[in-house]
């Protein structure tokens, strides 16, 4: 009676644990669902997602490589994006399709370093397609690791996933809950935005890389919204350095003008307002008109709330950050009233003017003028060195060379202890750019077999995915020097043309959007 009483209490305690991890894979793949889901069809697909979850765990595990050793919370990530990606390509709600669009459009192919021309046609649960997926996320698993596209664990897993899912879903009704979201209205600023904020921090997409730029980016409490903020509309992804604005503008059915200006909202213009009137335009909505402090511009900011609940008077300074839709503007991100004396507002506006990351948006006459100065230290440059790359033996010497050129001692005194080669390179419309490493760049780029650990991959590494490198410097190089080490480390096959192109926008997104000289003015 003993014995069957222990046996009892543990089939109980394995129960127990089952429940408990169906539970969480419940919550976390209803953590990602858009609003307004029919219970019958999400009970559907989340079976079909929390089978595939078994079965992934146990694909993994037969793998039996570091690489591919997740833990269970991981794994339980992973089923669900994977899942995510099967219900997208069954229902064709357009999102996957919408990147592969972009994609062919950047780089020729719609899947790259993975589809080849004379290929045949992707099918809808195409193994190719769970083969891209899996190694554009991989990253944020395995940071620590360069995995080949056409690493057999990928082919693996992605053949398993198309066989799982074109058999599973098939079954099901062609209705995803996600289309019939993103196909709603889009005649409001807000309303758009609510899809984007689904699309960045709930879709299969975007909500994993969303969680690993909050954990990175936020420092305490209360910055929840201005982070996320920050990653809707400036951060770029490993999606060949998409961003969830740029991918939201693909997938909506909007005229071109719309999703110029969607695209555009990366340049949000942050700044102080000062409110003035106030409008009521129907029972839930108000127009304010605001002056931004700045420029001196006025805004006509569109909202949506209870007249009771009115946060802003008239007078009132504000410190946000406004998008633009159809010619109004609308709040994105924290709002914070300011109540500032004449000298701090003077002060502050001093600042914000001085920091050209912002103010070079929306200030058109400080633009130019950073534009001519950048032109001109541009072609000072060029003409002291023969060109717009130059090398130095150490950082000792390319500091007292460029404090000789500018006639600023010191002003590259920060790299004057470096023992290796200094490159410096002259990216015309933006500003001056060093890499303190070169020589061992050079020796990296030379490495035919690739490069496992060492300063070698290390230094590699931060060249081809540091922001502070432009693609443009990168080219550089390589146009003198060859990409042979990078293709080597990246594993690129070498039927993949597109391979550098696609490690440059996946890594240096941002350097394909709209850019300003990198130097400030002091007025």
């Amino acid at each position: 009676n003993a014995t069957d009483s222990a046996i009892q209490r543990g089939g109980l305690r394995l129960l127990s644990l089952a429940s408990f991890q169906v539970m969480k894979f419940r919550e976390n793949w209803e953590s990602g669902r858009p609003p307004g889901v029919e219970k019958k069809v999400e009970k559907a697909l989340f079976s079909v997602a929390l089978a595939y979850r078994n079965e992934l765990r146990m694909q993994l595990e037969g793998i039996n490589l570091p690489i591919f050793a997740l833990a269970p919370a991981a794994v339980d990530d992973l089923a669900v994006a994977v899942a995510g990606l099967a219900e997208d390509l069954h229902a064709d709600a357009r999102l996957w399709r919408s990147l592969e669009t972009c994609n062919t459009e950047m780089f020729g192919v719609p899947l790259p370093l993975i589809f080849r021309d004379g290929d045949a046609e992707l099918e809808t649960f195409d193994a190719r397609r769970f083969q891209f997926f899996l190694y554009s996320l991989w990253r944020y698993f395995q940071p620590d690791f360069i995995v080949s596209p056409t690493h057999r664990g990928f082919v693996d897993l992605a053949e398993h996933a198309a066989v799982f899912f074109s058999r599973a879903l098939p079954k099901l009704p062609r209705k995803s809950p996600v289309a019939d979201f993103l196909r709603r209205q889009n005649h409001r600023g807000w309303s758009v935005k609510h899809k984007l904020i689904w699309l960045g921090t709930c879709s299969f997409l975007f909500r994993l890389f969303h969680r690993d730029y909050r954990d990175r980016n936020e420092s305490g409490h209360g910055e929840e919204i201005d982070t996320t903020d920050d990653f809707l509309c400036q951060e770029c992804t490993a999606w060949s350095g998409l961003g969830a604005v740029d991918l939201l503008a693909a997938v909506l059915d909007l005229p071109r003008e719309d999703k110029e200006t969607l695209r555009g909202w990366h340049e949000r213009h942050v700044a102080v307002y000062r409110i003035g009137g106030v409008s009521p335009d129907g029972r839930k909505e108000e127009l304010l008109e605001a002056v931004n402090e700045i420029n001196g511009q006025p805004y006509r900011i569109r909202m949506e709330m209870d007249p009771r609940a009115r946060p802003f008077q008239p007078g009132m300074l504000v410190f946000g950050s406004l998008v633009p839709w159809r010619g109004e503007w609308y709040w994105s991100g924290a709002q914070r009233i300011m109540p500032l004396s004449l000298a701090e507002l003077a002060e502050l506006r001093k600042r914000i003017r001085q920091n050209g990351s912002f103010s070079y948006r929306y200030c058109l006459d400080l633009e130019l003028k950073a534009r001519e100065f950048e032109a001109k230290q541009c072609g000072d440059f060029v003409e002291y060195y023969r060109g717009d790359f130059a090398v130095f033996p150490d950082g000792a010497t390319a500091a007292a060379t460029e404090g000789k050129r500018l006639k600023l001692p010191g002003v590259f005194a920060g790299i004057t202890g470096e023992k290796d080669r200094v490159a410096i390179f002259y990216n015309a419309g933006e500003g001056q750019e060093a890499f303190t490493q070169y020589g061992t760049l050079l020796s990296a780029l030379e490495m035919r077999d690739g490069i496992q650990t060492g300063d070698e991959g290390d230094t590699l590494r931060d060249f081809m995915e540091s922001d502070a490198i432009s693609p443009a410097f990168v080219r550089r190089v390589i146009r003198e020097q060859g990409s042979a080490g990078i293709e080597a480390y990246y594993h690129l096959p070498e039927e993949a043309k597109e391979g550098i192109e696609y490690l440059l926008r996946r890594f240096k997104g941002s350097h394909f959007r709209k850019r300003y000289p990198s130097l400030s003015l002091r007025e």
